[in-house]
């Protein structure tokens, strides 16, 4: 997945956590709550949600990266690939196959 070379071919920031991050010391104490807690927020309120959003604008995350596998890996996608399309917070910057990138606005 494009997902975990996406710094390395930017040179950008990556929320993607690596791999054992729940077993080994994080860059800060509260790394994988804080990990964690961004998951279940989008997980229950949505991408779209006004505090998710403020959320990812503290947290600096500028774009959203949708894979080829559209996130689904053990489970259903996190996030609905149709309604980012049709969010005016959202601006499609990238996409080819089922690979897209979504500016934050």
């Amino acid at each position: 997945d494009g997902g975990w070379w996406l710094p390395l071919i930017t040179v950008r920031l990556s929320t993607q956590p690596p791999l054992p991050y729940v077993s080994e010391a994080g860059p800060s104490e509260d790394y994988i709550a804080e990990t964690n807690g961004l998951i279940a927020m989008i997980k229950v309120q949505g991408l779209q949600d006004p505090d998710v959003l403020e959320e990812l604008n503290t947290r600096g995350i500028t774009h959203v990266y949708i894979g080829q596998q559209q996130g689904s890996v053990n489970g259903p996608p996190l996030l609905d690939v149709d309604t980012l399309v049709n969010d005016p917070n959202f601006k499609l910057i990238y996409n080819e196959d089922r690979v897209m990138i979504f500016e934050i606005n």
